[in-house]
């Protein structure tokens, strides 16, 4: 049984849940409000499940709070609606039912209202994300070509390319206009070594070390004064 089905199932229980007191209680309007608010509630579940899970993009964190913000309103709407049918069955209080309807009204504006916010919030939260993937996939290619490197390399060239790889593991992945060219100049020089690795011209190699390791402390300047 996939999740479309188990959401299907417990969607199919929960309704006949709701219209049963319609056979067991006097009919009114209070108790055929509650009952339409109660599928809304659970209609507004079901369907913020069926989205989650069949969502292919995004993160699990933004979505699934979708789902946790209609479950908080199906229980709010319940305990409201058993609340008033309590009182009005035991003949304590009896709430008119446009009064009763007016104030489920209220929590369905609430909840909608704050599907909203959370939609805005969630389109922002994943556009930031993305922005942050692109402004640091860079860095991270030049950070794997580097450790590929290292461990092809074989006696001293090893131990200057595991120098070069932390450095550039440990900058600042963020890149900038402002920083372009000094990192086209490092990825310049990443190349070179890559070309002295492959000649084992080891003194080359440390000569490409020195030469990004500055560099890389140069950009880190430059990341200081960016911020």
């Amino acid at each position: 049984m996939n999740n479309k089905m188990r959401i299907g199932l417990g969607t199919a229980v929960a309704v006949v849940l709701l219209t049963v007191p319609l056979f067991l209680l006097p009919v009114s309007g209070v108790l055929i409000t509650a009952c339409l608010f109660g599928l809304l509630g659970v209609a507004s579940l079901t369907g913020t499940l069926l989205w989650t899970s069949s969502r292919t993009g995004g993160r699990f964190v933004t979505t699934a709070a979708f789902p946790l913000a209609a479950v908080r309103y199906l229980i709010t709407d319940l305990l409201l609606s058993i609340t008033v049918i309590l009182l009005q069955v035991r003949q304590i209080y009896t709430l008119p039912a446009g009064w009763f309807c007016f104030l489920h009204l209220l929590i369905a504006g609430f909840f909608a209202w704050k599907i909203l916010a959370m939609d805005a919030g969630k389109a922002e939260i994943e556009h930031v994300e993305v922005e942050v993937k692109e402004r640091t996939s860079g860095w991270k290619m030049l950070q794997q070509e580097v450790s590929a490197m290292a461990i092809e390399a074989d006696g001293p060239m090893k131990k200057s390319l595991a120098s070069v790889r932390d450095a550039i593991r440990y900058a600042d992945p963020m890149t900038s206009p402002r920083l372009a060219e000094t990192e086209d100049a490092i990825r310049a020089n990443v190349v070179l070594l890559g070309d002295a690795v492959k000649n084992n011209d080891i003194a080359g190699v440390e000569k490409q070390t020195e030469e990004i390791l500055r560099q890389i402390r140069r950009r880190a300047e430059l990341c200081k004064l960016l911020k």
